[in-house]
Formats: C-alpha cells, structure tokens, sequence
C-alpha cells in the first residue's frame, strides 16, 4: 500500500480551532492588511501607467 492510498489526516481538530481563534484571527487580519497594501500599490502602479501613456500620447499630439 502506498501512501497515495492512505486517507489523509486532518491537521486540526475543532477543539484547535477553538484554542487558537486569537491566533486565526491575528492571521486574518494581516492578510488583510497585507491585501489592502498590495491593492494600493497596483492602484499606484496602474495611474504610473496611465500618466506616462497619457504623457507620451500628449506629447505626440503636440509635436504634430
């Protein structure tokens, strides 16, 4: 028997979940943070790109 064919085991039990809520929550709340910074600096990245493609598209138009 291989153990591809074993059941696997769960990692945490409910009784975990409960004893270590504090921590999931702690978690959970630096992913947030985590996804929030990651959003605004893709907003920064996006308007970076849109000022420069705008800029370069202005400076065409008035070379013309």
């Amino acid at each position: 028997m291989t153990s591809s064919d074993l059941r696997p085991n769960v990692v945490m039990e409910l009784d975990d979940y409960s004893s270590t809520f504090e921590l999931l929550t702690l978690d959970f709340k630096a992913r947030v943070k985590i996804h929030n910074y990651e959003v605004k600096k893709l907003g920064e990245d996006i308007r970076a790109l849109f000022n420069f493609a705008s800029d370069k598209m202005f400076f065409k138009l008035i070379d013309m």
